[in-house]
């Protein structure tokens, strides 16, 4: 009696070749010719070609590609962690008032109100204790409003400091004035959104 012996995995390879072959058959039909999506392959970023051929191939796994509205990136919906994004300070700073002793002195950032010490930086020689950021969090698809801040709390909006102290100002409140806004960086025009 003679029994066909195939290598453990192999019928998941055929399996995913077939899903495979699936979403290139798509692809073709959707573009049309090789130069059209070509072209739009070599406008894509690596996130979302990599959206486009598992969605493809397997359609249960859906990543869920959107655009940041502070920070500009694409984010992967499911898979949004707590410090994917970074709005740099987008204002002027202002000095607080001096030190009693020492002759140190401190600025406050107008668009979020983290106060920086320029004692310990000169000191030091050393940027290390800048904050060059208003916010380090979650990627957001909509701009935050109030209601979010009773939803999400004071921390997940980049509302505190490292020691835990609450801001004098809250950074996406002044944002639409002065920061980065994706009209400003015209996202839709660019195809970034």
């Amino acid at each position: 009696m003679s029994t066909s012996r195939t290598r453990p995995g192999k019928q998941t390879v055929t399996q995913s070749g077939a899903a495979m072959k699936s979403a290139f058959t798509d692809l073709r039909q959707t573009h049309g010719t090789a130069e059209k999506l070509k072209r739009a392959l070599k406008g894509m970023d690596k996130l979302t070609l990599e959206a486009l051929i598992l969605n493809n191939a397997f359609p249960e796994t859906r990543l869920d590609i959107r655009h940041c509205v502070y920070c500009h990136q694409k984010f992967n919906a499911g898979d949004n962690q707590a410090s994917a994004c970074s709005v740099e300070h987008w204002s002027e700073t202002e000095p607080t008032e001096p030190y009693e002793t020492g002759g140190g002195y401190e600025q406050m950032y107008l668009c979020c109100g983290k106060v920086m010490d320029y004692t310990d930086v000169y000191e030091n020689d050393d940027d290390d204790d800048a904050e060059p950021f208003c916010y380090e969090g979650v990627h957001w698809d909509r701009e935050i409003t109030t209601d979010d801040e009773g939803e999400r709390g004071l921390e997940e909006l980049g509302m505190v400091d490292d020691e835990g102290n609450k801001l004098r100002r809250a950074w996406w409140r002044e944002f639409r004035e002065g920061g980065y806004t994706c009209e400003r960086m015209q996202c839709a025009r660019r195809g970034i959104m």
